[in-house]
């Protein structure tokens, strides 16, 4: 870990990439995480095979794994979001539930708050 308070609650979680003032400040027991960027993946606990670059990419999700996340804010927030792609500033920002979706673009399905496998492209 590298970064102010980044990854400093991990007890036996290994190969985890944490770079980035508080990011995964309170990942534990998660393993293969990559945290890029201020707060990326803040709050994680338990959460495995992400990856989240940006700032607050991730930060506040929960039991969500094997998702990415690129870009400020994206995906902030989700639980059980597996499977989940964000691409974008506040891509999937408000995702509460729901596995599977993809959201590619500035402030894709940024509302969307609940469902699987959906697909959006913003293009502007």
């Amino acid at each position: 870990a590298l970064g102010y308070q980044s990854g400093v609650a991990v007890t036996t979680g290994v190969d985890n990439v944490i770079v980035g003032s508080t990011a995964g400040d309170a990942l534990t027991t998660g393993n293969a995480n990559v945290l890029i960027g201020m707060n990326a993946g803040g709050n994680f606990d338990t959460e495995e095979h992400n990856i989240a670059i940006g700032r607050s990419a991730m930060a506040g999700a929960h039991s969500a794994a094997y998702c990415v996340a690129v870009g400020g804010t994206a995906l902030q927030g989700a639980a059980g979001a597996d499977g989940t792609i964000a691409i974008g500033y506040n891509a999937l920002n408000a995702l509460t539930s729901g596995a599977k979706n993809l959201a590619i673009g500035h402030q894709a399905l940024m509302t969307h708050t609940t469902g699987a496998t959906l697909l959006s492209a913003m293009v502007r």
